[in-house]
Parts: structure tokens; C-alpha cells; sequence
């Protein structure tokens, strides 16, 4: 059984982990954010061949996670099941934050709120999920690059991904019996890149200037999250770019006698 958090609709890396994870016979329950997201849930489990492995509910991450565990999960799993895997793909900043602002003219409540719901959810996620996990199994979050390096217009969420990726570390250690690690995907183009000024320009760059001279997609990203959360027993405490390379390339863009 696998807990999956962050779907808003088909482009989101959270369905496209649900699909990779219904290929390996997976039971799973996915959250959506408000009742503004229900009837895109229902779509997309109409859209799958099989339904009964799927179940949606709703949840809001700055509330009601106790929620979630403490009654929602109980009636839909039972009391005495058992999680294999928990996948947190969560974050949100306010538009006067990202698109209409700056990281120096970020406010305290902006700020604030960008923390809680794309760094502070994970933790308490953590927190509220380690009951219901079975020994050895495994808490997976997603991040960008903009965590640990200065990328144009990420503003506050590079300290946010930064606050996350740092927990990650902090949780593996708390955490021996479970495995704890971020993913750190290339720029995908979904519901929260929209926020993003210039986004268009931040995948131009990737795809020019990656060693794989690509972009990623959903489904690459979702492969790797499959394989650190489901079969990676050795792994903990890390994050794993996947993102064509481009977090390993420096300097000038590359000259036209290397690409031959």
C-alpha cells in the first residue's frame, strides 16, 4: 500500500508516481488539496482500466493531516493496515511571492506560509505516517535545485526546498527503521511551475545545456521516486537529482566541436 500526497491533475508528478506504482500492483490512497480538486480525482480514476486500487481523498496540508491519519485513513485501509510507502509531492508559495515579487521583498507570512506547506507538511507528515509504516518502508519527498542553488525567480522557494531537504537529512537519522530521501526533478512543466516568472526560459536552459541535452519527464522522475521508495533498501538520507545532469554542469554553454 502506498500513500501519495500533491495530486491537482494528470501533469502532477504525483500522478504519474500513482501510475508507475499501479504497474507493480500497488494498492493506493492519493490526496488532493480542497473540493476544488474532487472532480479531477474522480476523472482520473475513471481513467484507469482498474479502480479498485485507487482511493482520493481530500486533504489540506496546513490542517489536516491529523486529520487524514486519525479517521480518514482508518476507514478507508482499517486500523491494523500497513503503509509501504509514503510520497510527498507538496508546494505552494503566494503569487506575491513568486511571479509578482522578489526574495528581498518577500513577507513574513508569505515566507512563512511557503515553509509550512512545502517544508513543515513533510514533518509533520513524518510525524503522523511512521505509526501506520511497516518496518523498512519509506517517506519520499520531491524537490528542485533551486534548494541549493540561486535560480532567477524561485525567490522563497529556494529556502523553502533548502528547509526540506534539510529535514530529509535531519528525519533519516531520527528515523533507523524507515528510509527517508528527496527527489530533486528537472523543471517539469505542472500546476506549481505556473507560478514561476520565466519558466519557459528556466527549461530552455535545461534542455540546451544538460549533458543529456533533454528534458525529463513526469514519467522518468516517477521511475526513480518507484525505485527510492520501493526497492532501494541501502538509500536514506539523500537527494537524487534527476534532471538530465544538469545540476553537474559549470561554466559557459558548451562549444559546437563538443557536440560532434
Amino acid at each position: 500500500t502506498a500513500l501519495v500526497l500533491g495530486v491537482a491533475n494528470k501533469r502532477s508528478i504525483a500522478w504519474a508516481c500513482i501510475e508507475s506504482l499501479l504497474e507493480k500492483d500497488f494498492k493506493i490512497v492519493f490526496t488532493y488539496q480542497s473540493d476544488r480538486f474532487a472532480k479531477t480525482a474522480e476523472n482520473l480514476i475513471s481513467s484507469k482500466s482498474s479502480t479498485a486500487s485507487l482511493v482520493a481523498v481530500s486533504c489540506n496540508v496546513e490542517h489536516e493531516i491529523p486529520e487524514l491519519f486519525d479517521q480518514r485513513l482508518t476507514k478507508i485501509l482499517g486500523e491494523s493496515a500497513k503503509i509501504d510507502a509514503v510520497i510527498h509531492s507538496v508546494a505552494y508559495a503566494p503569487p506575491d511571492a513568486m511571479k509578482d515579487g522578489t526574495l528581498l521583498g518577500t513577507s513574513r507570512e508569505s515566507f512563512l506560509k511557503a515553509h509550512d506547506i512545502s517544508s513543515y507538511s513533510f514533518l509533520e507528515l513524518a510525524r503522523y505516517a511512521t505509526p501506520w509504516m511497516r518496518h523498512g518502508a519509506s517517506l519520499t519527498t520531491l524537490s528542485y535545485l533551486g534548494a541549493v542553488r540561486a535560480i532567477p525567480n524561485y525567490n522563497v522557494m529556494g529556502p523553502a526546498k533548502a528547509s526540506l531537504e534539510s529535514l530529509v537529512r535531519g528525519l533519516a537519522i531520527e528515523l533507523p527503521d524507515f528510509r527517508v530521501n528527496a527527489i530533486s526533478s528537472g523543471p517539469l512543466n505542472t500546476l506549481a511551475a505556473r507560478g514561476i516568472n520565466r519558466f519557459s526560459d528556466i527549461r530552455s536552459e535545461v534542455e540546451e545545456r544538460s549533458p543529456l541535452r533533454k528534458l525529463v519527464t513526469p514519467e522518468d522522475v516517477a521511475k526513480t521516486i518507484r525505485f527510492v521508495a520501493t526497492e532501494a533498501d541501502g538509500i536514506t538520507g539523500q537527494t537524487i537529482y534527476v534532471d538530465g545532469g544538469y545540476s553537474v554542469v559549470a561554466g559557459p554553454p558548451f562549444l559546437n566541436e563538443m557536440q560532434g
